[in-house]
């Protein structure tokens, strides 16, 4: 699958993504369903049913990677 990139964020839609969420001290799985252009985030339906806009390109402390891929990225803090 590409990577993610500035060039081309939609071509993140349909994968699976795990993220840190730091206030829960805890890893979430979920589904990029879509990019959001407006916003310039990713809207990830969680597997627990949680939906939210991650910024998935910001590189500023977020903890988060592609499934497949194991790769960890950092991004933003929550």
């Amino acid at each position: 699958m590409p990577k993610v990139n500035r060039n081309d964020p939609v071509a993140a839609a349909g994968r699976r993504v795990r993220v840190y969420w730091e206030g829960d001290r805890k890893w979430y799985a979920g589904k990029v369903a879509q990019y959001n252009e407006v916003s310039t985030s990713y809207i990830v339906v969680y597997d627990d049913g949680d939906v939210n806009a991650e910024d998935l390109t910001n590189t500023l402390g977020l903890l988060w990677y592609f499934e497949e891929t194991k790769s960890l990225r950092q991004s933003r803090q929550r």
